[in-house]
């Protein structure tokens, strides 16, 4: 690394911090993630280079899952039967305004191929746009549709937690943020991570780095219980990580590329965020469930982000993380279908 990039990652990691510091001061959830994100992309987008590992920004996703893990109980899944009615509406529902704001924009003819289905999409970003390239899309616009959709949902959120008054306290103890205790709890944690990150790449499971870890680690959880956390200071890093993994995809070239499509691309986004509240709301009249736990259980953003967020925020874990896997494994299932209809139906003819 020379001195250029040296320097260039020093003052990524100030900015970083201070943004870190100003959201905590308006106690903002997930300051940890959003505060590198918006440094990173900051940067990144007045033209400045910076390059994330793969496999670095993987284990940061794993470390995430596990961190997810340890905030659903074991008794989670009988919550999803026992509420499988609601899980099916919200899920169908935001798959249904997709489809539809999909089939608008790709009517309207302003995007190549099924770029359009694939930029709007409401499953996990990295999955969507390596999925797209295959079905004739331009994979540098659906990042950024993916990415800016992301950043807008986390944005959003923020923001909703914190006029809803039911944001908690995102600082910790300084003691906390430096304890690294090491035992055969954070062994095992450590080498289910690994493990799940090695097989999501192996075999390019969609979103396997980050739903991987977790799933092992909630199968040997019913097995052994693991119950010490993962240490705050690692969970930093990774937040940091994934925080940087998003900022650095919004290049100058990008921008520039996707410049005349910002007007419909932010428009979408838009309708996506309108409907994200309309059925947050309707799902608080049919459960007894906090509108912010609502909100981010129907939030069109990405699995990870919106699992930083909730666990930063009052929100009821178990049931936004149910609705957000039932969401991303139905678009898995359904995406391909989705994009292909439209795509032959309104765009090859």
């Amino acid at each position: 690394m020379n001195a250029v990039t040296t320097c260039k990652w020093i003052g990524l990691t100030l900015f970083s911090l201070i943004n870190v510091i100003i959201l905590e001061q308006f106690k903002l959830p997930a300051a940890l993630m959003l505060g590198p994100m918006i440094a990173a992309l900051t940067l990144a987008s007045s033209g400045l280079k910076f390059r994330l590992n793969r496999r670095v920004f993987a284990l940061a996703q794993g470390f995430v899952g596990m961190m997810i893990m340890e905030h659903l109980p074991t008794h989670a899944w009988q919550a999803f039967v026992h509420q499988w009615p609601i899980f099916l509406f919200g899920t169908l529902s935001t798959l249904l305004v997709s489809a539809i704001v999909s089939w608008y924009v790709a009517h309207a003819k302003r995007f190549p191929g099924s770029t359009a289905v694939w930029g709007i999409s409401p499953g996990a970003a990295s999955a969507m746009t390596l999925m797209s390239e295959g079905y004739g899309a331009d994979m540098r616009i659906v990042a950024f549709m993916q990415y800016s959709r992301v950043v807008c949902c986390a944005l959003a959120t923020m923001f909703v937690a914190r006029v809803a008054a039911n944001a908690t306290e995102t600082g910790q103890p300084i003691i906390d943020w430096l304890a690294l205790p090491l035992n055969l709890d954070i062994l095992i944690k450590t080498l289910l991570i690994l493990t799940g990150v090695y097989i999501g790449k192996r075999f390019a499971l969609p979103g396997g780095a980050l739903i991987t870890p977790m799933v092992l680690g909630f199968v040997f959880n019913l097995i052994h219980p693991i119950p010490t956390p993962l240490p705050m200071t690692v969970l930093t890093l990774a937040y940091a990580l994934l925080g940087w993994g998003i900022g650095f995809r919004f290049t100058k070239e990008v921008l520039r590329h996707v410049l005349h499509l910002l007007p419909i691309i932010f428009s979408s986004i838009f309708v996506l965020l309108t409907a994200n509240v309309i059925l947050a709301y309707i799902i608080t009249l049919l459960v007894d469930v906090s509108f912010i736990s609502a909100f981010l259980a129907t939030s069109p953003g990405g699995v990870d982000s919106v699992a930083i967020i909730s666990t930063s925020v009052n929100a009821n874990v178990p049931f936004v993380m149910a609705m957000q896997l039932a969401r991303f494994f139905a678009v898995m299932s359904l995406g391909p279908l989705i994009a292909r209809w439209i795509s032959m139906k309104y765009i090859l003819h």
